[in-house]
């Protein structure tokens, strides 16, 4: 069974740590494609900092070849970067697995990988030692729900999510009230609504927001 392991990393053994570190207020996200000719992660999005110190570190950072603006925003921007081999793609790669996640501010990556089954982690794992490669492992997640390891999101605030859309809940005009929720769930007014905020708040958390993820609950 796939599962997916919720790590923090040193930029230092993963990418931009040099970046980060010139622009220490700055959050980043790699937006994840799907792969083709094993190109990893090529884009990456930037908020807030100095991105002019950023690009000018990041050029000279050993992970990076190269590195461009593509997108303008707001208070943020979307770079295009082509990597230099590194010690934790290596691990990725020899260990079978794939990066879901990757969040990176400060000092630090937090990174969701996912591998088909525990022996491919374990793979994944002694790659990594085999490497210096420390981490802190948050959590383990096994995947018996479609996207519940990627977005964080428990099986009961999914379940509460769901009936609150079949219900017409989400509808305008509402078609379906937080009582109406409840009652199918046979749980209290005041559980279901605490379900549904935790829920959208972990599913917008980590499908629309950059930043670091927050603790949740069920």
């Amino acid at each position: 069974m796939s599962v997916v392991a919720e790590l923090f990393v040193s930029a230092d053994h993963f990418v931009l740590a040099d970046g980060l570190r010139a622009a220490p207020e700055m959050v980043l996200e790699c937006e994840l494609l799907v792969p083709v000719r094993n190109r990893k992660v090529p884009y990456v999005w930037a908020e807030g900092g100095d991105h002019a110190a950023f690009v000018d570190a990041a050029r000279d950072d050993p992970t990076v070849e190269r590195i461009e603006q593509t997108a303008e925003l707001q208070d943020g921007a979307l770079y295009r970067v082509r990597w230099s081999d590194n010690d934790l793609f290596r691990a990725i790669d020899g260990g079978d697995a794939t990066i879901l996640q990757a969040k990176g501010a400060a000092d630090e990556w937090f990174l969701k990988v996912r591998s088909d089954s525990r022996a491919s982690l374990r793979r994944f794992q002694e790659h990594c030692h085999e490497r210096g490669i420390d981490f802190e492992l948050e959590r383990l997640v096994r995947l018996t729900e479609p996207k519940m390891g990627q977005y964080d999101v428990t099986p009961k605030q999914r379940e509460a999510i769901l009936t609150a859309l079949e219900l017409g809940y989400f509808d305008t005009p509402r078609a379906g009230t937080l009582e109406d929720v409840a009652a199918e769930l046979e749980i209290s007014n005041r559980a279901a609504s605490g379900r549904l905020r935790r829920g959208l708040t972990n599913l917008v958390t980590n499908t629309l927001s950059i930043g670091r993820p927050s603790n949740f609950d069920a």
